[in-house]
Parts: structure tokens; sequence; C-alpha cells
């Protein structure tokens, strides 16, 4: 069959090469596209690094022209010094013959991060994260453990607690006298506190001794409601501050007085998921701007920590969490920005199980310090945590005591690494909570001699040293000795088995059957679960300690490993018999009410062993109100004396922190804090030792 070729292929072909050529010119031409919005992408990044930097030079000049900003405090903060730059330490190592920018830091958290959203976060690896990110107004020197200025330029006291004083005699008088005249003012008050009663231990007849304490409490009640809602009551210290006018969040707006405002006012509102943060300013009751860059604090009372309180909180972005609901942002995990050195990548993005990085806030209104990058890896298993350090796949590392001791005498690890021993100022501990309460009812541990039995039957002493090598001491209370806070009387309760089952024998917890395992009147066995956070080498090998310790005893403890989030939310709801963790640092002279204050026995709150103690209660709102530390330090030494007697808390230990690192990270140093971090601004890598982000 003969194949012609005609006039309808030969239009086919065409009109073929012409899509070819048009898809081609499209090519091009996107081409063209991509290439221009690549050069417009680049000269926007250096246009915000260069007015990063013409930033920097102006602050730079402010600096030097004023030498320092000068500062006016009072005694409720201690002396400040008259010059102080918030960057002196990132200058200095800018300055270094090696320093270079660029890099990445890679970090290692023994967990699965569950919240990092400002304000809600729930333990150390949030505010880690949240403290290379957002600033306050104020900060602590490392060196001299002072309050120093930060987005803050200066401020201002005023003491006015004698008017405060004077207001608070009359107002109770007066409210008083009315409900004296007519007790059915706090009728309300009296219900709730009966019916509550009522519901966990049966009625309350009209008459008794426990009536009559229940109806001045509830006259307490109404008179402190009365007092609260009057708005002539004078606030007992005034707190302004002058904001510099040069500090802008990551995504370029300027921060003023309105964002101070608002996140006040944000932490404030009940629903917020914050109840633990919040409970440790609720002393200030008014925040308002007196203009654009000027803010006023008003407290409710004395309080020995009035600038830290009102000073000390990071200030948050309004413009971007006003955006939000309260329930959007109870929700969402990875709601963070900041005017910090880093920021995430999306202020909005960040869940569980995904990378947290952050990076280089580029729009910094300080000098920028070393790292492009920050990268927080999560290793739950201690064994592999090590092998990633030895590898060379992470930067740092918080070894065990066990782990230090073996890599620090390992050749090939010495060669390429540094490592700290240090013990920090504040000092952390390591705690056992006995809980008291549940569904309601009293537990075995809310007798105070079965607390005390719990506490003889512990061997910290050993376990200091077998377990954590001698980086360890017994802890004695929440403040070690040499504190001011600390009575200088008390020594750590010793290991004294046979005391411990005295204790319980009084109670009335005996081996009654002889099977080795004490039993109340009742005939129920003493046991209980221990929970604690999974993972760990530390933790497994202590709670198999006291198991075994505590069956010497006729003892049963159960375990319960749990995943770190978990184990969060069993906290929170105060759903456990014991459980064993750490409290990190907290400021140089720390207030106890957060833990031990009945006001904070409730779910969210962290008094989780709902422990009820009224003088405890009265000597803490005394301490908290005295600004005088030589009439505060006697009443933080009574504290402790009935922390020691009641034990709430088996108080296990004072650690050590131990901290390696990869060698070729420059600039980590000592100071009374720990380490100069975080902000992680001051440390870098020579640029030929650079090997992460090329």
């Amino acid at each position: 069959m003969e194949n012609r070729f005609g006039l309808k292929d030969l239009f086919v072909i065409i009109l073929l090469i012409l899509l070819i050529l048009s898809v081609w010119l499209a090519m091009k031409q996107f081409d063209r596209q991509w290439k221009d919005v690549q050069e417009v992408k680049t000269s926007v990044g250096e246009l915000t690094g260069e007015q990063a930097r013409l930033r920097n030079q102006i602050s730079e000049l402010r600096r030097l022209i004023q030498s320092g900003v000068r500062v006016n405090d009072s005694a409720a903060a201690g002396d400040t010094p008259e010059q102080y730059d918030p960057f002196e330490g990132v200058r200095a190592a800018r300055e270094k013959e090696g320093f270079a920018q660029g890099d990445w830091c890679i970090d290692v958290f023994g967990t699965n991060v569950s919240i990092i959203t400002a304000l809600t976060y729930k333990d150390l690896y949030g505010r880690l994260i949240q403290a290379q990110v957002l600033e306050s107004l104020i900060t602590i020197d490392p060196n001299t453990l002072e309050n120093v200025p930060q987005i803050a330029e200066s401020w201002k006291i005023q003491d006015n607690s004698d008017a405060w004083r004077q207001y608070m005699d009359q107002a109770t008088e007066k409210f008083a006298k009315q409900a004296d005249a007519d007790a059915s003012v706090f009728t309300e008050q009296l219900k709730k506190l009966v019916s509550k009663i009522e519901g966990d231990s049966g009625p309350v007849a009209e008459g008794s001794e426990q009536y009559k304490a229940l109806t001045a409490k509830a006259r307490q009640q109404w008179i402190d409601a009365q007092i609260d809602a009057d708005p002539n009551r004078p606030p007992a210290t005034v707190i302004t501050f002058k904001l510099r006018d040069d500090v802008v969040f990551s995504d370029g707006a300027p921060l003023t007085a309105e964002d101070v405002v608002f996140t006040w006012e944000l932490l404030n509102n009940p629903k917020l998921d914050a109840a633990s943060t919040r409970q440790f300013y609720d002393n200030i009751e008014t925040c308002k701007a007196l203009g654009k860059y000027e803010v006023q604090f008003g407290m409710t009372e004395p309080h020995y920590m009035a600038l830290s309180m009102c000073g000390g909180r990071p200030v948050l972005p309004k413009h971007f969490y006003s955006k939000y609901t309260i329930d959007q942002i109870n929700r969402m995990p990875g709601l963070l920005m900041g005017t910090g050195p880093y920021r995430l990548p999306d202020p909005a993005a960040w869940a569980p199980g995904k990378p947290l990085e952050l990076v280089r806030n580029e729009r910094y209104w300080g000098p920028q310090g070393g790292f492009d990058k920050l990268v927080y890896r999560e290793i739950i298993n201690d064994v592999a945590r090590v092998t990633a350090f030895k590898n060379g796949e992470i930067d740092m590392l918080a070894p065990t005591p066990e782990q230090f001791e073996s890599l620090k005498d390992d050749p090939a690890v010495a060669e390429r690494t540094q490592h700290f021993v240090y013990q920090s100022i504040p000092t952390g501990y390591m705690w056992l909570a006995w809980q008291q309460k549940r569904s309601d009812k009293p537990t075995m541990f809310a007798d105070k001699r079965v607390r005390q039995a719990m506490t003889y039957l512990t061997e910290r002493r050993r376990i200091c040293d077998d377990v954590f090598h001698g980086y360890a001491t017994p802890a004695m209370g929440p403040w070690p000795k040499g504190s001011k806070q600390a009575d200088p009387s008390l020594e750590p309760r010793p290991y004294d088995p046979e005391k411990g089952k005295a204790l319980l024998a009084e109670v009335g917890w005996k081996d009654r059957d002889g099977d080795g395992v004490l039993e109340n009147a009742e005939g129920k066995p003493f046991q209980f679960t221990l929970t604690y956070p999974s993972g760990s080498a530390d933790y497994d090998r202590i709670a198999l300690f006291l198991k075994d310790s505590y069956a010497k005893a006729g003892i049963v403890m159960e375990l319960d490993p749990l995943e770190f989030s978990v184990l969060i939310q069993r906290l929170e709801q105060q759903t456990f018999d014991a459980i064993i963790l750490r409290w990190g640092g907290g400021a140089v002279e720390s207030d106890i009410r957060q833990m031990f204050h009945s006001s904070q026995a409730n779910k969210g709150g962290d008094n989780v062993m709902n422990y009820i103690s009224p003088e405890l209660d009265r000597l803490i709102d005394k301490a908290r109100s005295t600004v005088n530390p030589d009439e505060r330090y006697p009443l933080w030494q009574e504290c402790h004396r009935i922390l020691y007697d009641d034990q709430p808390y088996t108080f296990m230990l004072y650690q050590k922190s131990l901290r390696m690192f990869d060698k070729r990270i420059a600039n980590i140093q000592r100071n009374k804090m720990g380490l100069n971090d975080p902000p992680r601004n001051e440390w870098y890598v020579p640029a030929p030792l650079q090997k992460w982000g090329k």
C-alpha cells in the first residue's frame, strides 16, 4: 500500500513544532522569572541583614555615647550597676581572633518535646527553647547575680508600703465590722467550705468546733474579697520601666509598651492553660502603658521579688498572638515568636514529631552571635545519645555520671571534646513526692510519720555514691547548706531503717501474718506505685534501688516508668502514688510558694502531692512580703524547719551538672549561673572547624 505525505500531515508537523517552541519559550521565561525571584529574595535577605547591621551600629553608637545605662533601683532588688551593656559577652566573643559566623549547634533532648508555646509550656525543654527566642524587660547578670536591663533601659521603684499598710489596717477593720454585724454577707463562702468538707469526710454539725473554724475561714475570705475588689486600694509597690526604642520582634515589628501590657493580660486570662506560670506573678495587680515606650506595674502587696516579677517575664508580640483565640493558644504546641537572637522558621507551624530547629534572627536588635542554626534532636535512650555524641552526630551531651566517667577517660573522645563539672547558683534538686490525697480521700502518705519513715528508709548517700559516682550530695530541703534561706542547724536525715519501721508501726503498719509485708489494721498491705521518667539509666537504677530498700522494710513498690509527656499529664492530674523528678534551679533566692503553698494544691498547680500546712502558708506569705532581707531570711529558715519535719517530699539529692561538648565550639565559659547559655549567642565555631550547613 502506498505511503503518501499530504498537506494535512505537514500541518500537524508545523503545529507540533510550534507547540515545542512555545513550551521551550515558556520554560525560558519561567527560568528567567525564577532567577528574578531568587534575586529579589537575596536582595530582601541582604536588606534585612543590612537593616539589622544598621540597627546594631546605631545601638552601638548609642552605647558608646551613653557608656551604658543608668538604673534606679531599691532595696527590693539590691544594689544595681550604674552602667550595663546587655551584650558585653557577645561583643567580647566577636572580638576574639577566631570568631566566625556560621555552622550549626546540634543539641539533644532525652525526651520527646510536646509544647514550646510561650506561657503554656510544661517543662524544662520548652523553657530552654524559649530562652533562645524570648526576652524580658530585665535579666540577671550571670556573674554578679544582680537584676540588669535588657529590653528596658531603666526603671524606677516607688515603695508605697506605708500607705498600703495603713489602708489594709483600716479596710480590714471596716469590713470585719460589717461581717460581724451581718454574718449573712459571707453565707456563700461558708456554704462552699462546708459542702467541700462534707463531700470529703461527712456531715459538719452546726455549732461544732469544725463548723466554727469554717465560719471563721469564710468570714476572712469575704473580708479579703472586699479588699481585693476595692478600687481605692493603693498599690504596695509601683515599678515604672522605660523601654528601649530600638527593639523589634523577629518579623520586624517594633516592640512597644502595648506588647508588655498584652503579655500581662494574656497570662492573667484564667482560660489560658498556664496555671503554674501565672501563680508566680499573681501579686501584680495592674499593668498599664504610660506612653509608647513606658510601662508601669502596681503590686497588690510588698514582695521581695517585685522587680523580678514585673520585669522578668518574656514579652510577646501583640500583633502575632492576638490573631489566635485562647483555645487556639492552648491547643497549638508551637506558637512562638519573640525578640531574641533565634527564631522558629515558622512561628506557628511546629508540632511534636517535626524537626525542632531555630534559625538566626537576622533582624535581631543586638549584635549577632555565631551559629546560623540551633538544632535539637530527640533521643530517648541514654546509650543511643552517647553513641550519637561519640559519632559526632550531636555537639553536646549531658551524660549520666557513669557515662561521664567512661567518656572522659576514653582517649578518642577526650581528644575532640571538652567537659565541665559545676554546681550552679541557684541549685536544683531531685525530689520524691508522696501523694497525700487521691479522689478527695487521704492516702497512706497523709500521715507525716509515714513520710518521715520513707525518708529514713531511703539510702540517699549510697545513691549519691553508687548511682551518681560522687557527683551528688544528699538533700535536706529545697535549699542546700550554706544558703541564707536554709536553717544552718539542719542535716540530711540519715539512713535508719529501724527508726523508719518504728514510725510505721506507730501508725499501725506491721507484719501481721508473717509474710514479710506490712499491713494495716484492716489487713491492707503497704503497697504503692512509683512513677518516674522512662529511658533514663539514672532513674531506672534509682527506682530499682528504692524497690529493693523498701522491700527489706516490708513495703511493696511497683514501678511505673512513663514517657515524659505522659508523665507530665499524670503529674498535672495528680494521679500517682509517688513520683520522682528534679526541680531545676530557679531564682537566686527561690520562692517555694509554687511547690508547697496550699493555694497551688489544685490540678495543674505544682503542689502535686496535695500538701497542706496553714503555718507554712502563713510563713511563705509573710516572707514574700518582707522586703528587708535581714528580716526575711529567718522566715525562710522557719519554712525550712517545717518542710524538714513534714517531709512532703523526700528531698533526694543536689546533683552537680556534667556537660560535654565538641571541642570545635569555642567560648564556652563558666559563670555563677552555670555556663554562658542561654542564649547561645556567645558561642561560635572558627571558620576552619565549621562542619554543619555547608
